[in-house]
């Protein structure tokens, strides 16, 4: 929006009696347009640690965690984490495919001995007696969420909402 508001009072600034109207846009547009943002802003931060909360709440007791966000739950919940995305997993780096599409082999994922996997929506996700259903993800979430190791061994224990377009939905392993 400001290089729009930039665009705007340069068209208007090739007008002589439109100058004002040109340093009007460029100094107002941007403050209106972030004024409307601020409210929402202003709560996304507590949001999200409350969000992040519930998922380290759900996390509670596991071991090993796949996930794609990597950064602030594996902090904050001082978890070992399988970096799906593979930015701090060398054997998941060298895997086919970028950083949210890799194809990870499902024996990967067995042998690391994963009792969480924490996984994103965009849309809250689809839950039906404890199975996930359906979610709007990552790739490389969707090839996790298919593999039939996760549709067997694996429930749905927690979807959080952390951001009004994002949602975690947290699997762990069910007892044998």
């Amino acid at each position: 929006l400001p290089l729009l508001a930039g665009c705007v009072g340069l068209g208007l600034a090739e007008l002589p009696r439109f100058r004002w109207a040109a340093v009007l846009a460029v100094l107002l547009l941007p403050l209106a347009t972030g004024a409307a943002a601020l409210p929402e802003l202003l709560r996304q931060p507590a949001a999200r640690e409350r969000g992040a909360a519930q998922v380290l709440a759900a996390l509670h007791g596991a071991e090993r965690v796949a996930l794609v966000d990597i950064g602030y739950l594996a902090y904050a919940g001082d978890l070992q984490v399988v970096d799906l995305g593979g930015i701090t997993d060398l054997e998941i780096a060298r895997l086919p495919g970028g950083h949210l599409s890799k194809r990870i082999p499902e024996s990967l994922l067995r042998g690391r001995g994963v009792d969480a996997i924490v996984l994103h929506s965009t849309t809250p996700p689809r839950v039906e007696a404890g199975r996930l259903m359906g979610i709007s993800a990552y790739p490389v979430e969707l090839h996790v969420a298919r593999m039939p190791f996760v549709r067997d061994e694996f429930r749905v224990t927690a979807s959080v909402t952390y951001a009004p377009d994002y949602h975690y939905v947290v699997l762990r392993r069910s007892p044998p």
